[in-house]
């Protein structure tokens, strides 16, 4: 049952807030087990814990980086704090699904709503032709 709701849960987040914390992966993410070390993983993790990179920076580098830092330190726009309060209460199961369940009901009832608008259009629209079929001379009350 637990790892079901870990699943919507991860889909949710997947369907309504694709960031970069969420990924495709993450859907699968419970069902990965560890599996064994293995020789040659250790053989290759001694590997690149002695690799180095040799690649030169971009000039200009550093000035790029402190120029974000101090754009970093401004405040937040409205858009950034509502993204961040949207992820941090779909990240909750209940919350999820209320908002999955508001969604759907809410697409419902403006269905119905206008599918009674257009019955009540097309009623109005025949009875007007039929009293026109049977008596010609009559105006329509359009």
């Amino acid at each position: 049952m637990l790892a079901n709701r870990r699943y919507v849960t991860n889909f949710l987040r997947v369907l309504f807030l694709p960031t970069a914390y969420y990924t495709q992966a993450a859907l699968w993410r419970p069902l990965r087990r560890m599996k064994p070390e293995l020789e040659s993983d250790k053989m290759l993790k001694a590997l690149l814990s002695e690799w180095r990179p040799t690649a030169t920076l971009p000039p200009r580098f550093s000035e790029s980086v402190w120029r974000q830092i101090e754009a970093g330190g401004q405040s937040a726009t409205l858009w950034q704090i509502a993204r961040a309060w949207i992820d941090r209460s779909l990240a909750r199961p209940a919350v999820a699904f209320a908002y999955c369940a508001l969604l759907i009901g809410t697409g419902i009832g403006l269905g119905s709503w206008r599918g009674q608008e257009q019955t009540a259009n097309t009623q109005a629209q025949l009875q007007a032709r039929y009293v026109q079929a049977i008596s010609p001379y009559h105006k329509a009350h359009h």
